[in-house]
């Protein structure tokens, strides 16, 4: 009688607790999340940049696709780790696209203004 009165406190305090009376139950889904599309809208000063840090899953295709308001002219680099170009986008216009398998890792993204500020949206993914 003993050992159910025992058993019965155990599940009394995981019904109070929690999940937290039970973190070795915790399972990581991090590998199993399907990425989406992340999204900025911001301005880029004139003749300035934009920098941003950002993570790619290795042996994964990446892809950042940017569309500025028509103002000046954007171009874009993409740095690996060790300040490697690994992609780049630099004609004429501020709509700019770059794709490339990623080997992993935080890679920097560059957007920067050959003209006077511009209103721009950037998807990577």
């Amino acid at each position: 009688m003993a050992q159910k009165s025992k058993t019965w406190h155990v599940i009394a305090a995981v019904a109070i607790l929690g999940a937290a009376a039970l973190p070795a139950l915790a399972i990581d889904k991090t590998d199993n999340v399907i990425k989406t599309r992340s999204t900025i809208e911001t301005t880029v000063d004139g003749f300035g940049y934009d920098d941003y840090r950002v993570s790619f899953a290795a042996g994964k295709t990446a892809n950042i696709v940017v569309q500025g308001d028509d103002s000046s002219d954007l171009d874009l680099f993409v740095y690996n780790a060790k300040g490697e170009v690994v992609c780049s986008d630099e004609d004429g216009t501020d709509d700019m696209v770059c794709s490339w398998v990623a080997k992993g890792g935080n890679y920097t993204i560059r957007i920067r203004n050959l003209g006077r500020h511009n209103r721009y949206l950037m998807e990577y993914y």
